[in-house]
């Protein structure tokens, strides 16, 4: 290994081929490796502990985090997160926001796309799109009810596993009802029951 000066930087190198570089210190009486460069692996960065980031972390290659946690951050520029396998956890103690120039935000399982929320580009409407071909869009609640299911096989015709309440009346084709009565705004009505 040698140290030297080019153009005013202050160059350590490594000189036997794909031989690792490492920073090793005292940690209590006993020796740590604290810091290895992989030569055989273009230089890459493996800490042995936490690791501070005083301002943004801009990460051009891949950025290995199974079993890290990441604390107190500025900001970050990555393409791709992935992981090993296990869950990954976003914990703030503010808010979490989700900042999408391009006006979809995707959810995937194994790369394949299943719904995406959309800001439509014009209108700014939010829009929930289920991406799966005559798969429902379904909502649950905590004792696994399905409250409400849209049907994506039937045009999203809806089912509600409960009463439903329309404080402003309820309309349906060419009838309206309300609290008081009962308007068709065009042909005949019939009223048709089993029993009485």
């Amino acid at each position: 290994a040698r140290i030297y000066n080019s153009s005013s930087n202050v160059i350590l190198e490594t000189k036997v081929s794909d031989k690792d570089f490492s920073i090793k210190g005292n940690d209590g009486g006993s020796t740590i490796t604290a810091l290895t460069l992989d030569m055989s692996a273009a230089g890459a960065a493996t800490f042995n502990g936490n690791v501070t980031v005083g301002g943004d972390l801009d990460v051009t290659g891949s950025f290995d985090m199974s079993d890290a946690n990441i604390t107190n951050i500025g900001s970050i520029a990555l393409d791709t997160i992935t992981n090993d396998g296990t869950d990954i956890t976003l914990d703030s103690s503010g808010d979490i926001v989700l900042d999408a120039d391009g006006g979809d935000i995707y959810f995937k399982d194994a790369g394949t796309t299943i719904a995406h929320f959309n800001i439509a580009s014009n209108s700014g409407d939010f829009v929930i799109v289920q991406d799966v071909s005559n798969k429902d869009i379904v909502f649950k609640i905590d004792d696994g009810t399905t409250a409400l299911s849209l049907d994506g096989s039937a045009s999203g015709a809806a089912t509600f596993s409960s009463t439903v309440t329309a404080n402003a009346g309820l309309i349906a084709d060419n009838i309206t009802i309300d609290g008081t009565e009962i308007d068709l705004s065009s042909g005949d009505l019939t009223i048709d029951v089993a029993g009485d």
